[in-house]
């Protein structure tokens, strides 16, 4: 048999190509963070279906979007990061109903400026994040009722990076800003009605909540508040960090302490929170119970369990009774202040996540759509 050089030669281009193809990605794959990163950049939007859109763009008001696309239920996601200060960004994944869609060209170019949607912005607790307590799926549920959410890591990060570290500062001011960012951000990106706006929260974040609803922070008139478990009165956080006596010593060591950041500000530490001598006076400063009448006959809904030892039930029904149009709902599990929220599987989880979006429904005078699934 004849000996064909070009035979050969057309035989090893393609692994010759192939190989470059994979030293290349390798090469991405370690300058990008990793091999999710470096299959974005190889690939491009829509190749991997209708559930992820690869790639990353700016956003309003500078917000670095990491990604949107349709799950299998027709819910809409989005994953962003907000600038929420000198070099810092938190963390945020938007859900939208499936209408909001409606009239797209394609699954991959949604369209949600047709029509103005509600909101409800979702708070996490002390040292929790933007899942804590089943937040992701009762962002779901919501959705599959014609309701858009977002939450935010209150913990920012250096970069805009989900591997990016994280400082480990925030406050109950720089909560209020985050939320109020997250607001402003879906606003303007999209066709939210401002005039049905909620706010759902747990335990610290609960407080937030309430100054928010309070005081009509950021400009929004919110129509309704939903909160489990808040640590809104004036000894909630005092009894958490284990009394006055130990109160007290905390924010002397935040004031004159030896742990300091980089910047020379003095701090103590919680559960990886680091706590400033300003994060002691905004609590001692503002008790959200004494301010409730400025929300009016709009609705609250307060949830605590009868074994809660972290917000006492007595701190959640005094947050209760604050408010002119509250129900208060009433729940016993040894999970205590979890709820049974953050459980995979409980029948607890899924009737307080029903109540949490049919309270907010009846406010927003919305009829519930389709049932929770799975």
């Amino acid at each position: 048999m004849k000996y064909d050089k070009d035979f050969r030669k057309k035989q090893y281009k393609p692994l010759i190509f192939g190989s470059i193809v994979i030293a290349l990605f390798v090469l991405v794959s370690f300058v990008s963070g990793g091999f999710g990163n470096a299959l974005r950049s190889f690939f491009p939007v829509g190749w991997f279906g209708k559930n992820v859109t690869a790639g990353i763009e700016e956003g309003w008001g500078g917000a670095v979007v990491l990604g949107r696309g349709l799950d299998n239920k027709g819910i809409y996601k989005e994953t962003i990061f907000l600038p929420s200060g000198e070099n810092t960004y938190i963390y945020g994944e938007a859900l939208f109903p499936e209408g909001a869609w409606a009239g797209a060209e394609t699954k991959n170019e949604i369209d949600l400026t047709a029509e103005g949607v509600p909101l409800v912005l979702i708070a996490h607790g002390f040292s929790g994040t933007l899942n804590s307590g089943g937040a992701a799926e009762l962002a779901r549920e919501m959705a599959s009722q014609g309701i858009a959410t977002i939450r935010v890591d209150f913990d920012p990060r250096v970069r805009p990076e989900l591997k990016a570290e994280k400082t480990g500062f925030y406050d109950l001011e720089s909560m209020k800003r985050d939320m109020k960012l997250a607001a402003d951000y879906m606003c303007h990106s999209y066709a939210i009605d401002e005039d049905k706006i909620c706010l759902y929260a747990r335990s610290m974040g609960g407080r937030v909540a309430m100054t928010m609803g309070n005081e009509s922070y950021g400009g929004y008139d919110y129509k309704a508040m939903a909160l489990v478990a808040p640590a809104g009165n004036e000894e909630a956080m005092i009894y958490y960090m284990g009394g006055e006596e130990k109160w007290d010593k905390m924010k002397e060591e935040a004031r004159n302490g030896k742990l300091k950041s980089e910047n020379g500000t003095a701090y103590t530490e919680k559960q990886g929170v680091k706590l400033t001598y300003d994060w002691f006076c905004e609590f001692e400063a503002y008790n959200p119970c004494e301010h409730g009448e400025k929300f009016g006959n709009k609705p609250v809904m307060v949830i605590y369990n009868t074994l809660d030892t972290v917000v006492l039930p007595e701190t959640s029904k005094e947050c209760a009774k604050s408010y002119k149009n509250s129900r208060i709902v009433e729940v016993t599990t040894e999970d205590g202040h979890g709820y049974e929220m953050g459980f995979k599987e409980s029948e607890l989880k899924l009737e307080l996540m029903r109540e949490i979006t049919d309270f907010i429904l009846e406010a927003l005078d919305m009829e519930r759509q389709l049932d929770i699934e799975g």
